[in-house]
């Protein structure tokens, strides 16, 4: 019987896991290199091919729609820093207190 909740698994990873999965990584990927893909001839052109086509009526809609995600990213980057900066002013001279439990090691 029992709580359903303590039936579950634990949502995070135990140091169990994370052995685990660094074990399947070093399986995965035995040498330090990493081996990348060429393109073929073949692939090389076509990518040629699509650069050199003139824009089609939708690709005019598409850019508008990227101009705007842009310029909205940028505002949100801008009012984010803006926010940081005056939270940032109105707390700095609060000093930071470390807690004495951090100092004791666990056997």
């Amino acid at each position: 019987m029992g709580c359903m909740k303590s039936k579950e698994t634990f949502p995070f990873p135990t140091t169990l896991d994370i052995d685990k999965l660094h074990e399947s990584e070093e399986a995965f990927m035995p040498g330090d290199t990493c081996q990348y893909r060429t393109p073929s001839t073949d692939e090389q052109q076509q990518v040629q091919e699509e650069v050199k086509k003139p824009p089609v009526p939708g690709a005019v809609i598409g850019s508008v729609i990227l101009e705007f995600a842009d310029r909205l990213a940028n505002e949100i980057v801008e009012d984010a820093l803006q926010q940081w900066a005056c939270e940032n002013i109105q707390y700095y001279n609060i000093p930071y207190i470390e807690s004495e439990s951090s100092d004791i090691t666990i056997d």
